[in-house]
């Protein structure tokens, strides 16, 4: 008797990875970070919270809130200092391209984490190559601002960062 066994067909009962910060349960079609579905996660904390959630969940240690958004502005201001030579090394290039080669040339910071150097960095490269490739001149972060307001603000106009007089 010649038994032959069949071959799996895609990826159930595979285990990819293991991670205490997310589940994905995809015959129901959720994704569960940090023990909440994503779908409530933007309507309940900003960017920095949520960040400094995963990071304390990761390090399996308390991470202060205060300290991560301080860390990241700090982080954009550092990055922003790198952005001319980025603009010159990448003129003519594709957006994307221009992005990876950005993301590539990163330094450590002597006194940031490399995952916050590297998360604050992100949107003030990707920020600057987008105001480029508009012809507009880029735009320094600030770095008492949070941090997705901050990306919104370098992508768009200055004009977006002054308050609204009332009407």
């Amino acid at each position: 008797m010649n038994h032959q066994s069949r071959p799996a067909i895609g990826l159930d009962g595979v285990v990819a990875a293991q991670t205490r910060l997310s589940h994905v349960a995809g015959e129901r079609g959720e994704l569960i970070i940090a023990g909440e579905y994503v779908d409530d996660l933007a309507f309940d904390r900003d960017f920095e919270a949520l960040a400094t959630r995963l990071w304390a969940l990761a390090k399996d240690e308390d991470v202060d809130a205060d300290y991560v958004r301080a860390a990241l502005g700090k982080s954009r201001v550092e990055a922003f200092a790198r952005v001319p030579a980025v603009l010159s090394v990448t003129e003519g290039m594709p957006l994307v391209d221009g992005f990876r080669v950005a993301v590539a040339a990163l330094r450590p910071s002597d006194e940031l984490p490399p995952e916050i150097a590297l998360l604050g960095a992100m949107p003030v490269m990707a920020a600057a190559l987008v105001r480029r490739s508009e012809d507009q001149a880029v735009v320094e972060p600030d770095a008492n601002a949070s941090h997705a307001g901050d990306f919104c603000g370098c992508c768009a106009a200055p004009m977006l960062r002054r308050r609204r007089s009332p009407r």
